[in-house]
């Protein structure tokens, strides 16, 4: 989405609320965000994995941001700052007040020929603010006056990724599918729903039709293990990908399996790790019965391929996880996008 001259990569929807300045970077638009859980509304419009890019010649600007949290333990929110590739910092956020973040170019970018950025995935004319946690509210843009514009499509990764999943993959700048974007060289679309993934129809056809993307994956199970899911999950799973593939009949879509977590190694064996069980077995039935070669299954256990990998919740990654299912991801998702780097 483009507004005034600024991407808003990744972003449904721009917002307002009574009483509010500035607009609300929302992942997905309200029609969208109706037909979801209580919690996935929420989820919905955090700004995780949402950019700001765009391109100056001033050799100095700012952009002006807030914060809002509908989470009761969320105060914060962090921006990453790069130009093109290159990283320039990491700012934390406090909600409830206006942060504005000085951008100056590092100086030694001036000082470096074209055969620098010869493999660079952005180019390094772009700058690209990296938005984590909480729900961001754009203020301003200054730059000295002089003028910007959105980057050109030579200027980004020319294959876009859509990556929907659960708080797994709806992690930052710090996730697995944002290091296995940077390893692959491709634009990420993080539609990751925190504790929310349920595979509502209403978002299916949403990410079909009003989403560009050129491949997609989709982490599914672990947001729907109990009621009132455990009867169906086989069927609204089914139906999701159907959607998407309805829609885009030529594009790999990869499904990726519940990662391994506590309920799998339990010594008394419990309910939930029978359900990791049979949701497995439920993606694999439906990439067998399609039988296409641009539906795909990647099983969890071939992305975290050690436990040790796990936070002490012993269901989500630690950082160390995340760049090791990042790097083994990339690694597997490489063969199926050969095709499309062509």
């Amino acid at each position: 989405m483009n507004f005034k001259q600024i991407e808003f990569h990744n972003v449904g929807e721009l917002g307002k609320r009574d009483g509010v300045p500035g607009l609300f970077l929302y992942r997905y638009p309200a029609a969208v965000r109706k037909a979801m859980t209580p919690l996935g509304n929420v989820a919905a419009t955090n700004s995780s994995g949402v950019e700001l890019r765009f391109c100056t010649d001033s050799y100095w600007g700012s952009v002006t941001l807030s914060l809002h949290s509908e989470y009761a333990w969320q105060t914060t929110g962090s921006v990453d700052v790069y130009k093109g590739d290159i990283f320039c910092g990491r700012h934390t956020i406090e909600e409830g007040r206006l942060y504005t973040i000085k951008l100056t170019p590092p100086a030694l970018l001036r000082e470096l020929n074209d055969k620098a950025f010869a493999g660079a995935h952005f180019a390094p004319t772009v700058w690209r603010l990296v938005l984590g946690d909480g729900i961001f509210i754009f203020h301003e843009v200054t730059t000295a006056g002089r003028p910007i514009r959105p980057p050109k499509k030579d200027e980004k990764p020319r294959l876009r990724w859509l990556a929907y999943g659960s708080s797994i993959t709806n992690v930052a700048a710090d996730g697995y599918v944002h290091h296995a974007a940077r390893l692959l060289g491709v634009d990420l679309l993080n539609k990751g729903m925190c504790g929310s993934c349920c595979c509502e129809k209403e978002t299916a056809a949403y990410l079909a039709g009003k989403e560009t993307w050129d491949f997609a994956t989709l982490e599914l199970g672990v947001n729907m293990r109990g009621q009132p899911y455990r009867t169906d999950f086989e069927k609204r799973a089914k139906e999701f990908v159907s959607i998407l593939r309805r829609r885009h009949p030529d594009k790999p879509i990869v499904l990726i399996g519940i990662f391994p977590n506590s309920d799998d190694y339990q010594i008394r064996p419990n309910d939930m790790g029978a359900c990791n069980r049979e949701y497995r077995q439920a993606l694999r039935n439906i990439v067998a019965k399609a039988n296409s070669p641009n539906l795909q299954l990647i099983e969890g256990d071939r992305v975290l391929t050690h436990f040790g990998g796990l936070g002490q919740d012993l269901i989500h990654p630690s950082p160390a996880g995340h760049v090791l299912m990042g790097r083994n991801l990339a690694a597997l998702l490489e063969p199926v996008i050969k095709k499309l780097k062509r």
